[in-house]
C-alpha cells in the first residue's frame, strides 16, 4: 500500500512517508528537523493523555504516528477519537518499522 496524499485520500495526512521512515530522528534531533509535522510529533512526545486527545482530534495522524511509533498500536483509549484508525495502522506501520 503506497500513502495517498490527495485531498481525496479518506484519512487526513499531514505527515509524508519521509515523516514517518525517519520519526526515529525527529523525535530525537530537534534541530535538524525542524518542519510543522515534526515540531507536531515532537509536541505529542511531551503531552499527557488528555493533550494527546486534544492532539489527535486536530492532528490524527500525527497522534496516530507518535502512539504507534511508541506503542505498535493505537491504544483503545484512543481509538475513539482517530477516525479510521485501523487504516493509519496498516498505513503507517510498514514506515515507522521499516518493514515496506
Amino acid at each position: 500500500m503506497t500513502l495517498n496524499y490527495q485531498s481525496t485520500d479518506p484519512l487526513p495526512m499531514s505527515l509524508t512517508a519521509f515523516d514517518l521512515d525517519n520519526i526515529r530522528g525527529i523525535l530525537s534531533e530537534p534541530t535538524r528537523y525542524d518542519w510543522f509535522a515534526a515540531v507536531m510529533l515532537r509536541t505529542a512526545q511531551k503531552a499527557n493523555q488528555h493533550n494527546m486527545r486534544k492532539i489527535a482530534k486536530e492532528w490524527p495522524d500525527i497522534a496516530a504516528a507518535f502512539l504507534i511509533y511508541h506503542t505498535g498500536t493505537i491504544p483503545e483509549s484512543f481509538r475513539d477519537v482517530i477516525p479510521g484508525w485501523e487504516s493509519y495502522i496498516t498505513m503507517m506501520r510498514p514506515h515507522i518499522f521499516k518493514e515496506h
